[in-house]
């Protein structure tokens, strides 16, 4: 009876034994498709952002790196899903994820402000300026209402992206500035001397110089207030 009941302990045993070696790789499983599935959701956005910026050749050398890094992430996790449907005990091994997911997060917020800065940059060099006591002056006269409302309306919506996510997305903001840039050189109504209006156009695009400042234009900006909006080059 006693070498039965031992028997059955070390039966009992040996089943505790393996449900904890069960349990134990379950939470490895789990943990471990996390952060596969984690790593998918946070990169894959990233890749097609750094691929829509590489396109146009927006983004400098400095950000080799970077890049580079994503890259060998994302082939790390290609790799991953590939072993773990041919061999699910592989994702038990930590070898195998040894520092592949060390500062992911780090990483990402990297290359956010990487590509905020090159969107900002670009979309500044891109953009027309839109300064609002020009467009108020310009609102003022009817024919010219609707066209500040959409230059207006342009201006916001290109300035609230804080980038453009993947190539679709980028052009068309690009759709967007250039729409915005139509604006303003579409500008024309009898109530403005052209030469205010080229005055207005090319001061808003890239500022001007002296030579577009005649005594017409001046006794104009001086008239509606607004001479200190604008950037007059000397030469």
């Amino acid at each position: 009876m006693l070498v039965e009941k031992s028997q059955e302990l070390i039966e009992l045993s040996k089943y505790k034994k393996d449900l904890q070696k069960f349990a134990n790789n379950l939470k490895t499983f789990q943990t471990r498709q996390k952060q596969i599935n984690d790593a998918v959701v946070t990169i894959q956005p990233l890749v097609e952002a750094l691929a829509a910026f590489r396109q146009r050749n927006i983004i400098d050398a400095l950000s080799d790196n970077l890049t580079k890094r994503v890259d060998t992430l994302l082939a790390f996790i290609i790799t991953a899903e590939e072993k773990f449907k041919n061999d699910p005990d592989w994702i038990l091994d930590n070898t195998n994820f040894k520092e592949n997911f060390l500062n992911i997060n780090s990483l990402k917020a990297l290359i956010d402000k990487l590509l905020t800065e090159a969107w900002k940059s670009y979309r500044d060099q891109e953009m027309p300026s839109t300064n609002s006591e020009i467009l108020n002056v310009l609102s003022k006269v009817e024919a010219f209402k609707y066209t500040v409302q959409q230059i207006r309306n342009l201006d916001a919506e290109i300035k609230k992206i804080i980038y453009p996510q993947n190539n679709s997305q980028f052009t068309i903001y690009e759709q967007k500035i250039a729409q915005l840039k139509q604006s303003w050189d579409t500008l024309k109504s009898d109530d403005f001397p052209e030469a205010v209006l080229d005055f207005i156009r090319v001061t808003a695009n890239q500022g001007t110089t002296l030579k577009l400042l005649t005594p017409e234009v001046q006794d104009w900006i001086i008239q509606h207030k607004i001479a200190d909006n604008f950037k007059i080059s000397l030469s």
